[in-house]
């Protein structure tokens, strides 16, 4: 446990701001607009391993833009609905980890260890987490996809791009993104498919989803290079069959789940 003597706080007054319009193309289609600003209070460190890390983190800041088309088609047996995004982050929190030299007269940041050998009697050092703000940009797409080609039978499908760019271009500096490094993942799929079988008994319907997601950096260090060493990029096939009977709604997993982990270090996926 830390003992803090001395209160910390951290405070933010601001406004935001929030345009949007639409147009409605035909009875069953409408086009949309929106700008906005947004931001994330600042708060306080939230791992500490002495009193005196705890400290204010920064705020964040952004405005973004999106743009995207919504409609029902071929007599609503087709929902259809299209979205591109584009945010601008002034400020995107960014955590760091390094030391804290337990030895030196003022917490200072230290990205090596070795710099604490310099301080006199030299006592060690333990780990000290930092946030930054740091300008970043995330651009992408999204739809959404449900139809029922015939009675009984539905499919959805849904799914997004995102692309996340820092503003730190110098190799190694706090915020720096490794090319190959993944902050989220750039892409994100679901499907699923049932079909309502009819019977005496009520309503049996079977249902296949699955879920896709790509690679992912999980290092706490993003900007090193070599993140890619700790990322997992999966799918996930869920199976059941649904009984609808009156009132009463019996659901059976045929199979749990279906796991398959692609991960770059090798070996088996986990259990479960």
């Amino acid at each position: 446990a830390v003992s803090v003597l001395e209160p910390v706080v951290s405070t933010q007054n601001r406004w935001d701001w929030l345009l949007s319009t639409d147009y409605k193309l035909s009875e069953t289609m409408l086009a949309y607009a929106s700008a906005a600003t947004g931001s994330r209070p600042a708060g306080l460190t939230t791992i500490v391993n002495t009193a005196r890390q705890l400290g204010p983190t920064p705020a964040e800041e952004l405005i973004s833009y999106e743009t995207g088309l919504k409609s029902d088609l071929l007599d609503r047996r087709l929902r259809l609905n299209l979205s591109a995004f584009y945010t601008n982050y002034k400020a995107l929190s960014t955590t760091l980890q390094g030391f804290e030299c337990v030895s030196e007269p003022t917490i200072v940041f230290h990205a090596n260890r070795a710099d604490c050998q310099a301080f006199a009697p030299n006592t060690g050092s333990v780990n000290y987490f930092i946030n930054v703000a740091i300008p970043a940009k995330i651009y992408g797409a999204e739809w959404e996809l449900s139809t029922i080609p015939i009675d009984g039978l539905r499919f959805n499908w849904t799914g997004g791009y995102n692309k996340y760019k820092s503003g730190i271009k110098t190799p190694g500096a706090a915020g720096y993104n490794f090319p190959g490094n993944h902050r989220q993942p750039e892409w994100n799929q679901h499907a699923d498919l049932s079909y309502d079988v009819e019977t005496a008994f009520g309503t049996f319907t079977p249902r296949v989803d699955w879920n896709w997601q790509s690679q992912q950096c999980v290092r706490t260090l993003i900007q090193e290079q070599g993140g890619q060493a700790s990322d997992e990029r999966f799918w996930l096939v869920n199976m059941l069959i649904a009984k609808l009977n009156w009132a009463q709604i019996q659901e059976v997993a045929a199979h749990p789940h279906v796991l398959s982990i692609e991960s770059a270090e090798g070996g088996e996926p986990p259990p479960g």
